[in-house]
């Protein structure tokens, strides 16, 4: 067997020969993805198959837990030089039903909206063939993975907080199987809940990226990071251990996945004096956006809230 492998952009073209003797019976030629880069696009890493001709494979058997290092950086190092990452307990499907926040820096990058035609159910799930009404239909071909997710606006603003964002649920992946002028008609490839008109989908690479991103080990930083609990997932206002919440610090304070904070509520004194800040809980982050962070409660003593403090000691 003879094998020959050509790189170019994201992918290799790998030329494989097969012979008896010295006579070559046949040739074959697939397209691989080549590890190291962490963008993902629908036609490498977010795509149905990453092997030409293979049968596709479902959206999180492409995506591999990898043991991935950002470069070093000896002025972010933690004293003991210890690098963290996500919990390794989550799968690609449960971090991707996590949600995920948009709010200013942190766009949703939108690609279109679900619709309901004629003859269409109120609600999709599994196994209906939904609309999406695109954006631009001309980024968006056959074969495209898809987002689609529910948008609670504001649904993370509170006075004191500094900060404004709004929750976005999953609800589900999806495959693009035609598009006729705007309209793409799709086939729901993993469900998490219902979903219908007017709920939004963006590219799946986005969250392919995401998933990276988190995987990827990093310093731990060596200064205090203070914010607050800006809330969770919505119609949610209590959170107890094993919730998922949102923090109001992201990596432009310095938060990386695999942190700790420790959450606390303010106790009034009274007449005694101002008032005590008492943790009554714990949270570890599993992802960290640019001014946010997605933790989940390790431990809570009692219910944890919008507006609750949370501190990161070194």
């Amino acid at each position: 067997m003879y094998v020959k492998t050509t790189r170019g952009g994201l992918g290799a073209i790998v030329l494989i020969l097969f012979f008896q003797g010295s006579q070559a019976l046949f040739a074959k030629t697939v397209e691989v993805e080549v590890g190291g880069d962490d963008t993902a696009t629908n036609s490498v890493s977010t795509g149905p198959s990453t092997l030409t001709g293979t049968q596709a494979a479902s959206p999180e058997t492409l995506v591999r837990n990898q043991d991935m290092d950002s470069p070093a950086d000896g002025s972010g190092s933690s004293p003991s030089g210890k690098r963290v990452r996500a919990p390794q307990d989550f799968s690609f499907y449960s971090f991707l039903a996590s949600g995920f926040v948009v709010s200013d820096s942190e766009p949703s990058g939108v690609m279109g909206k679900v619709v309901t035609l004629a003859g269409d159910p109120l609600n999709y799930s599994q196994p209906s063939e939904p609309h999406i009404q695109l954006e631009k239909p001309s980024r968006s071909k056959v074969g495209d993975l898809l987002t689609v997710y529910h948008l609670f606006d504001d649904s993370l603003s509170g006075s004191g907080l500094n900060f404004q964002g709004s929750w976005a649920e999953t609800r589900a992946v999806v495959q693009v199987e035609e598009i006729v002028k705007n309209v793409a008609t799709v086939k729901i490839i993993q469900s998490f809940a219902p979903f219908a008109g007017g709920d939004q989908v963006r590219d799946y690479g986005i969250d392919v990226k995401r998933w990276k991103r988190a995987q990827t080990k990093k310093n731990l930083p060596l200064t205090e990071i203070h914010c607050y609990v800006a809330g969770g997932p919505a119609m949610n206002m209590n959170f107890k251990q094993s919730d998922n919440v949102v923090l109001t610090a992201g990596d432009r304070k310095g938060v990386v996945e695999g942190m700790v904070f420790a959450v606390g509520k303010k106790v009034e004194r009274g007449s005694e004096g101002d008032p005590v800040v008492t943790q009554i809980g714990s949270a570890e982050v599993f992802y960290c956006g640019n001014s946010y962070s997605l933790a989940r409660v390790t431990r809570s003593q009692e219910v944890i809230q919008q507006g609750f403090t949370a501190v990161y000691r070194p």
